[in-house]
This record gives structure tokens, sequence and C-alpha cells, in this order.
């Protein structure tokens, strides 16, 4: 198994991070934001295990992926197993896409997961590519473990899809498979799964931590500027 890595790995976290925002007003600012980055939201098959080792029958049987209904295994079966497919402190995953996602900028976004209307997860700093891992599977996408984020298990159900805040002018992921995003639709999403499981630490922590890689930026400042955050925290 080749370990060597095509990128360097990330180092500590920065010390300065976006803390859980549960509501942002920003208006009549002076300084400009920086450029958005583009991130994805990928849609995969159910699984009711929370992707630790394969769907059920009654999650094959309910499906909305063909591939899937005609007996075929789905690839993403661990997607958050982080004990299976891992090398050098990298989760290697799976998505279907019809054709790869040429506009995302590797190794910079977030890869979000879609799965029956909900947002289940997410890979930070996520990278494309063609991963070939213990002998016999290959993702086409990692990123470092202690970017993965999935919900706990209690709350895989926790963040139902918001059309408007996270597709941007999309209804839905389409039969490509994906759908771009960008930074305001992600912090969108972070924010809510916060909200959402602010009764598991763990997960609140992994979140802040992947939005301090990808915005390392202080935020933007100006006459108006409020944030409120349930925390008690400044920014």
């Amino acid at each position: 198994m080749t370990s060597k890595l095509p990128f360097p790995k990330p180092s500590t976290v920065p010390q300065t991070s976006l803390m859980p925002i549960l509501s942002l007003f920003i208006d009549d600012y002076t300084n400009k934001a920086v450029s958005p980055t583009d991130h994805l939201i990928a849609k995969i098959n159910w699984q009711s295990d929370y992707w630790q080792d394969a769907p059920t029958d009654d999650d094959v049987l309910h499906s909305g992926h063909g591939y899937v209904k005609a007996g075929n295994l789905p690839h993403e079966p661990w997607n958050f197993n982080m004990h299976k497919h891992t090398v050098d402190g990298y989760k290697i995953g799976f998505f279907q896409a019809t054709n790869p996602p040429a506009k995302y900028p590797n190794g910079s976004g977030i890869a979000f997961f879609e799965s029956r209307d909900h947002i289940v997860g997410l890979y930070g700093k996520a990278e494309l590519g063609n991963f070939k891992v213990d002998g016999d599977f290959t993702g086409n996408l990692w990123a470092p473990i202690d970017f993965c984020v999935c919900w706990s298990n209690a709350n895989i159900s926790s963040l139902p899809v918001d059309k408007e805040r996270y597709y941007m002018d999309k209804e839905r992921v389409g039969q490509i498979g994906f759908t771009y995003i960008g930074d305001d639709q992600a912090r969108n999403i972070i924010t809510d799964a916060m909200s959402a499981n602010e009764d598991s630490p763990e997960v609140v922590e992994q979140l802040r931590e992947v939005a301090a890689v990808v915005w390392p930026s202080p935020l933007p400042t100006g006459k108006h500027y409020f944030v409120e955050t349930k925390f008690h925290t400044s920014i």
C-alpha cells in the first residue's frame, strides 16, 4: 500500500477559529470578503448504520439510486467509518458522479454529503481523485480524518435540506450526483449543523475546526456588524 501523499499534510488547526454562529448579520462593511471558495454537496445512498459497514435490505429497497436498486452494492458504505480505508491520517470515501466535479478546488473546500433530503456529514479540505487503499477499494475523494465530520447517531436526520440556504439556485442535487455551492451556502450548513448537534460537543468542535481551516481569514468589519452566538463567545 502506497502511503506517500501528493501534497503536504495539514499542520495543527489555527488558533483563530470560527465559533458556532447561530445568527450573523453583516451590513455596510468596508473590508471586502475574500473570493468565495466552491464547495460540493454530493448525493449518497441512505444507510441506516450511518455508513459504517453495509446498507440493510430495507435501505436497498427504498434506495433512490437505480444502481443500488438493480442489486449492486453502493461504493460509499464506509464513508463515515474512520477505521476503514484510511492512510496516513486521511480518510478515503466515495460518491457516485456521472462526471468529475471539474470546478472544485482540490484541497481547499468542503464536500458535504446529502441523503434522503438531509445533510448527513462532510469532508473538510477534501481532495478529489482516484485513491486506492486496502488492495481492493478505490475512492474518489479523501480528506484529513480530523476534518471528516458526521453527526451523532441520534442526530442522523437532524439536518434536513434547506433549499434556499443550501442550494443556491438549485432545487436539488441532480442526476449528475453533486452540485456546487458557494461560501455563503457552506457557512449556512456549518452553522445549522452546529445548532442541530449542540448536544454533541465533539461534533460542534470538529465543525469549528473545519470552519477555521477553510476560512482562516477574519470576518469583515464595518459600521454595522452584529454577531450573536448561542455559546456567548466572541469572534
